[in-house]
């Protein structure tokens, strides 16, 4: 009798266990990282999906939002979303499209290259922006990082172009025309990348010429140091990317660094030595989804910024990082 009670007691036992090792465990939602003001990386063929929503407030104001989901270095969906303002003015006016671009030959013999002017849209028929007063630009109120010497000279000379760039947008547009010129008296292999090209800078254009100034940007001795540690991490890896090792975002680094920012983005670039031509291919920022790296730079939130130059990186000369924060 008593061997029958144990070995009731020992199926007991088991089948307690056995309904312990069963029971299925509550899996974690997995959560995507978003920020306010980030950027989709630069390759193409990382963006999965793209969309563009605008909304239009009570004073006619026109927010755009661009919405990218695209995956990361791991394999992972990364959703982007980016508002930023169209324009101060009227609701309801349409700034018109870019006419097509024409090719015409150059040499005998080789491809279409060269082409020809793409008709301005005059600022006068654009609608004008609220507070159409111009800032007085002087070159101690741009020059804002005159004395922040953790930076470097050529760093401090970027931010100036930077802030030079946004406290008066409008009469940037002269830099920007002239980009467009050595566009079309150059000669490019690829006649889609020349057309794109071309495409991108008369967008930038138009955008300058209906744009509010912005306030200027000043050096932040924390933005530095995350832009040149991660800097570090890129030129140790060889690999520009926007993803640290530890997996974190720009946004992350930046608020992470100093938990005072609530929000902050970077711009990789490199190639030109000159400090305006680098600046001209993040504005221009022909083939990007977006032109993630324009907005970076015209977003008017921001309120700090630190510029890196990290050197030669994946066999391109003058890599930089530029880092923005609020």
């Amino acid at each position: 009798m008593k061997a029958i009670q144990n070995i009731f007691f020992i199926f007991f036992i088991l089948a307690i266990a056995g309904c312990g090792i069963v029971t299925p465990k509550k899996k974690k939602k997995k959560t995507t990282p978003i920020s306010k003001t980030n950027q989709a990386p630069t390759e193409p063929k990382f963006v999965k999906k793209a969309k563009t929503d605008t909304e239009v407030l009570s004073d006619g104001t026109v927010i755009v939002i661009e919405t990218t989901v695209y995956e990361d270095a791991d394999g992972k969906s990364v959703i982007s979303v980016n508002r930023h303002q169209d324009y101060d003015g009227e609701s309801g006016i349409n700034v018109p499209d870019t006419p097509p671009t024409t090719p015409t030959s150059t040499t005998p013999g080789m491809p279409s290259t060269r082409f020809e002017a793409v008709s301005r849209v005059p600022a006068s028929t654009l609608p004008k922006p609220k507070g159409d007063e111009q800032p007085t630009i002087t070159t101690r109120s741009i020059d804002t990082a005159q004395d922040a010497k953790f930076m470097s000279e050529r760093a401090r000379e970027m931010v100036k172009e930077i802030n030079l760039l946004r406290t008066n947008p409008r009469a940037y547009v002269q830099e920007v025309q002239a980009y467009h010129e050595r566009i079309k008296n150059t000669e490019y292999s690829d006649t889609d990348y020349a057309k794109e090209l071309l495409r991108a800078t008369d967008d930038l254009i138009r955008e300058l010429q209906i744009m509010s100034p912005m306030e200027t940007l000043q050096p932040r001795l924390t933005l530095h140091k995350t832009a040149q540690k991660h800097g570090m991490e890129i030129l140790t890896n060889d690999a520009p990317t926007h993803v640290g090792l530890d997996g974190s975002y720009p946004w992350d680094r930046i608020t992470r660094d100093d938990p005072t920012l609530e929000d902050g983005n970077e711009n990789l670039v490199g190639g030109p030595a000159d400090i305006k031509e680098l600046l001209m291919m993040l504005l221009v920022d022909s083939g990007v989804p977006g032109y993630g790296h324009r907005r970076a730079l015209l977003n008017p939130t921001w309120k700090y910024v630190a510029c890196y130059e990290i050197g030669t990186v994946a066999n391109t000369p003058n890599y930089w990082i530029q880092c923005f924060a609020k």
